[in-house]
């Protein structure tokens, strides 16, 4: 992916922040399915690029730390203080 592109996403290091967790919070794939069945306990800070995705279902999204390309990680953004 070209730096252009990534810029665009807010995926390059610029756009890297720690977030806190409120509530437990569970790893999306899309916003139907889950990528793992992990759970992300509370008060566990989580590193998030670029601002919030809003899928079709209406609901926002982080994207999460251990994204790739073809593998897609996001947690709800209400999960989050």
């Amino acid at each position: 992916m070209s730096f252009r592109r990534r810029l665009q996403r807010g995926l390059h290091q610029g756009f890297k922040y720690k977030r806190t967790l409120k509530r437990n919070a569970y790893v999306y794939a899309t916003s139907k399915r889950r990528a793992d069945y992990t759970v992300l306990r509370k008060g566990r800070i989580i590193t998030t690029y670029g601002g919030s995705y809003k899928f079709r279902n209406g609901k926002r999204y982080y994207q999460v730390a251990g994204a790739t390309a073809t593998n897609k990680r996001y947690v709800k953004v209400v999960n989050f203080k």
